[in-house]
């Protein structure tokens, strides 16, 4: 005796699978054939694979979830970075952060050596630190320093 289970036949028992008769076997691997499914969940049926359900819409982000994933992404090319300082007049604050002994040599090569700075980098937090500008302002810093262009 034959079986039909959700997307798939048999000549043996299927676990979760109903009797069919030979008549629907022989349907159900007709319509296989050419591409349709079996289903079993409303009764034996043999038709066109049905459509995927959309997945679940992401959920709405919070503007402090938005403003995080922002900090998280957010980079700029030295040149825009370096412009923005400028912009703010605090680029001559920082070459002379970089050229004092106390500055960290790692810090000193990350601000000669760096292609890009993202907005939440060890360097980038730590001369913020020195410089004394809260999020808000580095936030402003970095927003400014995207729509320079070299």
């Amino acid at each position: 005796m034959p079986y039909a289970a959700n997307g798939q036949i048999s000549q043996s028992p299927i676990e979760g699978g109903v009797q069919i008769t030979e008549a629907q076997y022989s349907e159900a691997l007709n319509g296989m054939q050419k591409g349709y499914a079996v289903t079993v969940d409303e009764g034996f049926k043999v038709g066109p694979v049905p459509e995927p359900e959309p997945p679940e819409p992401a959920p709405e982000l919070t503007e402090e979830e938005k403003l995080k994933r922002w900090r998280e992404i957010i980079s700029v090319s030295a040149f825009q970075a370096h412009q923005a300082l400028d912009d703010f007049e605090l680029y001559d604050q920082v070459e002379a952060i970089m050229a004092s002994p106390d500055t960290p040599s790692k810090t000193r090569r990350a601000w000669r050596m760096a292609t890009e700075f993202r907005r939440l980098s060890p360097t980038v937090l730590e001369l913020a630190g020195v410089l004394g500008l809260n999020d808000e302002q580095l936030d402003e810093l970095f927003s400014h320093a995207l729509t320079i262009e070299a």
